[in-house]
């Protein structure tokens, strides 16, 4: 049996493992840590393996795809091995940006169940933690379940966020209403998989958002008779955006708009009176819920 004070030994070492991660060669500067001092008990199972752009492919089988499109760098998984056969595997995702850092987090961390003990957002279940801060996602995953198990991990999780510089504000997350979000329907999109996420009725990237090089978020908010979805998008010029709102009109077969307009109205496949409008390289969509049959 465990003793308290060989537990609290136990949780500490769990903290300090991500900071005995030797980083491979070119890693960011992040990762550089000293090569020596893993924690009594624990010894490293397995190299690192570092991922660099398409070659995350070779680590993740049917998700790598969500990474590019947001804007993926480079990952390292590193394995430990601990007392009475633990193990502990944490994955550091460096993203293009804080916007493609907390878009990935949002796309996989479900129904969030934060850890109050941990400063950062997260989302923490029996074997695994997500967190984001700055461009940083973190994933780390527990062999087995129980107070070792979460210890560690949030030990872990902890120490790999303090590594990181002080969090970058998400900027697009101020281009719609934060009060009235319905919990777990935020979004960060930029293309065709992160946008069919944001919006039930697409199915691919009708908006143009990987073409205009744009950043698009969402949210549902709660109205009588349904959600209604609101999203907005800044493009790389006026004409991207443009360019975006007349795909999407043209894809649902509305009437073109007058040559002045800045406005596009129609219905969506699923029934719902749907409204954009583009100022300058801005667009803004709201999707009324389904009409009732």
């Amino acid at each position: 049996m465990r003793t308290p004070g060989a537990f609290q030994d136990f949780v500490l070492a769990a903290g300090l493992l991500f900071a005995a991660i030797p980083a491979p060669a070119g890693a960011p500067a992040r990762d550089c840590v000293p090569p020596d001092g893993l924690p009594s008990g624990w010894t490293r199972s397995a190299s690192p393996r570092t991922f660099s752009g398409e070659s995350l492919y070779d680590h993740i089988d049917g998700g790598a795809e969500t990474f590019l499109e947001l804007g993926f760098r480079t990952c390292i998984v590193s394995r430990y091995a601990g007392p009475a056969g633990a193990e502990i595997v944490l994955e550091a995702y460096e993203m293009m940006d804080s916007a493609a850092a907390l878009g990935i987090y949002l796309m996989n961390c479900g129904r969030e169940t934060p850890e109050a003990a941990l400063s950062d957002r997260n989302t923490v279940g029996r074997t695994q933690v997500r967190a984001v801060k700055g461009c940083l996602y973190l994933v780390a995953t527990a062999g087995a379940s129980g107070p070792d198990a979460r210890g560690a991990l949030l030990g872990s999780v902890r120490a790999a966020l303090a590594r990181e510089s002080a969090a970058t504000d998400v900027a697009c997350l101020s281009w719609i209403p934060e009060t009235g979000q319905a919990a777990g329907s935020l979004r960060i999109a930029r293309g065709p998989l992160g946008l069919q996420a944001s919006l039930p009725f697409v199915d691919s990237d009708v908006l143009m958002l990987a073409a205009g090089r744009a950043t698009a978020v969402s949210a549902d908010y709660p109205v009588d008779g349904g959600s209604l979805i609101r999203l907005a998008a800044m493009y790389e010029s006026p004409q991207a955006a443009l360019s975006g709102a007349n795909r999407f009109a043209a894809a649902f077969g509305w009437e073109p708009a007058g040559a002045d307009s800045s406005i596009r109205r129609g219905k969506t496949p699923d029934g719902r009176t749907c409204r954009i409008s583009i100022q300058g390289p801005r667009l803004d969509l709201e999707a009324e819920p389904p009409a009732t049959p």
